[in-house]
């Protein structure tokens, strides 16, 4: 499939593996494995998850060009009639969302997530900021980093392996990655997904971010969805190295074949005189 307004940076979740989540070619894309009852279409679940989505966009299409002196950025607009109902509702995402009341420390860094998952250190991060807000800028210089940023490294410096940021317009997916300088993220445009009527990517995202997905509370992450798809594309990446390996090796030994024979033959051929 050619994505529109899915985005995956630094390999976290490359394209051909969400082929197929998309095509169910992978485990955990059954109904059962989304909580639902016997009898409940999964595809019929993300048309109407789609449905109510695209109700509550039409409240912030309205709204976001007439935002008021108390909400200049959009922050109580994204997150009330947007962000919260479309991943805290059972019936849609089914997080557990829990509004922070105050910073978390972590190595003597201060983290103002707005949400998390769940209660516990393992609860999962998850950051709302308004529509206005740049995830790649700090709003102002008293902030130590952006929004991206913040919500990496408190991933970095937790033993909480997956997260979520965004700005309602866009929603990305985040892993703990302390080994590895490069941004490493999949991008969900969902302004893209909702004015351009893009159904497809909208159910790759909810067959990609729905709370099933991530680690239980009290759960190994390692066991969880996420954990396994990352796996799985480090796995299918190292064997597509390992045999571009042993082609390059074959060809080179090919070509010294080759080049020993034509010294042979041309040690052969007669001289002109």
């Amino acid at each position: 499939m050619r994505y529109v307004a899915i985005r995956s940076e630094g390999g976290l979740i490359p394209y051909d593996l969400l082929d197929k989540i998309a095509n169910e070619d992978v485990p955990g894309q059954k109904p059962s494995d989304f909580g639902l009852s016997k009898g409940r279409r999964l595809t019929d679940e993300i048309s109407r998850v789609w449905s109510d989505a695209q109700s509550l966009w039409d409240i912030i299409r309205r709204r976001r060009e007439s935002l008021s002196e108390k909400d200049p950025y959009g922050t109580t607009l994204t997150r009330d009639r947007w962000i919260v109902p479309l991943l805290s509702d059972a019936e849609m995402l089914g997080f557990d969302l829990k509004l922070q009341a105050s910073a978390l420390v972590l190595d003597n860094l201060t983290f103002n997530l707005s949400h998390r998952s769940g209660e516990g250190e393992d609860a999962i991060p998850i950051h709302v900021e308004g529509l206005k807000i740049d995830l790649d800028k700090r709003l102002h210089t008293k902030l130590r980093t952006s929004p991206q940023a913040m919500v990496q490294e408190f991933l970095n410096h937790s033993e909480v392996l997956w997260g979520l940021v965004t700005n309602g317009l866009t929603l990305r997916l985040l892993r703990n990655s302390s080994r590895t300088s490069r941004p490493t993220y999949i991008e969900f445009d969902l302004e893209s997904i909702l004015e351009g009527n893009r159904f497809a990517e909208f159910a790759i995202f909810y067959r990609l971010c729905h709370r099933s997905r991530f680690p239980r509370l009290g759960q190994d992450p390692s066991e969880c969805l996420l954990e396994k798809y990352y796996q799985q594309s480090i796995d299918e990446g190292s064997r597509v190295r390992e045999g571009g390996r042993r082609a390059w090796q074959s060809g080179r030994a090919s070509c010294g074949l080759a080049y020993r024979a034509s010294r042979r033959l041309a040690c052969r051929l007669p001289v002109a005189s």
